[in-house]
């Protein structure tokens, strides 16, 4: 075999070594992409999960302390409907006759 040919069977083989190094880069992008991909998917599921969570929980809360609300309501109205009519009707006059009064003296 000749200088050239060598030189050219060389050659060869070094374009061989770089078309097999360039295809194995890009194995590799391909590879990395999709674990880039994979993990994304993996986080934004986990907030999902975690902001799910959060939303049950609050919702949970806010019913209870709806419901704790309501029947506070429920118990108020319930103690003002049990108060003699009499009674209240002599609060609102004396209530009226106050600020009259403070209506009449300048206060």
């Amino acid at each position: 075999m000749s200088l050239i040919d060598n030189v050219l069977s060389l050659e060869a083989q070094a374009n061989q070594v770089v078309e097999a190094a360039k295809a194995e880069a890009k194995r590799l992008e391909a590879d990395t992409e999709k674990r880039i991909a994979d993990v994304r998917a993996e986080v934004a599921a986990g907030v999902e999960r975690r902001v799910a969570a959060f939303r049950a929980d609050a919702e949970a809360r806010i019913a209870r302390e709806l419901k704790a609300e309501e029947e506070e309501f429920r118990a108020a109205g319930e103690k003002l409907g049990r108060i003699p009519a009499d009674k209240t009707g002599a609060q609102v006059k004396a209530v009226a006759a106050r600020l009259a009064a403070g209506a009449n003296t300048g206060a």
